[in-house]
């Protein structure tokens, strides 16, 4: 078997795409948990939290990619628990 010039290219390219989402996703989870503990410090409402991880999200998701956004968006959902304690689930 050959190892030919674009097969080396091509996952080359691809180790580039997965290190540039994990900076993304490991940029993006920083913000959020930073953003988390300023707003529980300053004890911010709900719906300012909210709205500044929509801000957070929706600027992962221009510049980023669909990983980062989506990732980005699960780790806010958690983030949010500290401020609507009723959506635990209580076992």
């Amino acid at each position: 078997m050959f190892f030919h010039r674009d097969n080396v290219l091509h996952a080359t390219t691809r180790l580039q795409r997965f290190w540039r989402s994990a900076a993304e996703c490991s940029l993006a989870s920083l913000a959020l948990l930073s953003l988390t503990v300023i707003s529980y410090g300053l004890k911010l409402n709900l719906a300012t939290v909210s709205l500044l991880f929509v801000i957070v999200i929706v600027v992962v998701s221009r510049v980023g990619t669909c990983v980062g956004a989506v990732f980005s968006s699960v780790i806010a959902a958690l983030c949010l628990a500290p401020y609507s304690p009723h959506l635990l689930v209580k076992g």
